[in-house]
């Protein structure tokens, strides 16, 4: 069992298998699971994206075999198109090899990374920068509007964003 670190914007957080049994096994059809953290019952649906109890279209994703007894979930796990990621910050994956050598269930945490006051710090970013983008000097009364993401000492500016540079820059 290990731990793997993602955020909730990541589009491709990468997910293995390595299988042994006196030696490599090859030509597996292992597959993976993944399971909401505080739920016995709430699996991913891999054709929508959605997190559900029962109903499920593609449960188990196939993992492709790369070679010397490793498998891996092709292009990823995107994190980001998961309709209902869940406000927790744990999710499991689970890992089934249901026949021939190394037969078995394995089980890794996707650890996402911590919610500040219910929105992920980057995402807070990206939103303030979108708005940025979509305003215009007529909204603002003739003035760029800038925007200061503050440190929790609400003294120490981190970034600032305007519409003039678009950017994101340390201040």
């Amino acid at each position: 069992m290990s731990t793997v670190h993602a955020r909730r914007t990541d589009t491709a957080v990468a997910l293995s298998l390595s299988l042994t049994q006196g030696g490599p096994v090859t030509g597996a059809s292992p597959t993976l699971s993944i399971r909401e953290g505080g739920s016995s019952t709430s699996y991913l649906d891999f054709a929508d994206a959605t997190f559900k109890a029962a109903g499920w279209a593609t449960k188990a994703a196939a993992l492709a075999e790369v070679g010397g007894g490793f498998y891996h979930l092709a292009g990823g796990l995107d994190v980001s198109a998961i309709t209902n990621l869940p406000a927790g910050d744990t999710l499991l994956a689970e890992f089934t090899n249901p026949s021939g050598q190394a037969r078995g269930v394995a089980v890794d945490t996707i650890a996402l990374e911590p919610l500040a006051d219910g929105i992920e710090r980057t995402l807070v970013l990206e939103r303030i920068n979108a708005w940025i983008r979509g305003r215009s000097t007529l909204d603002t009364g003739g003035a760029l509007p800038e925007v200061a993401y503050f440190a929790e000492d609400d003294l120490t500016e981190l970034f600032s964003f305007t519409k003039d540079t678009n950017e994101r820059a340390p201040s």
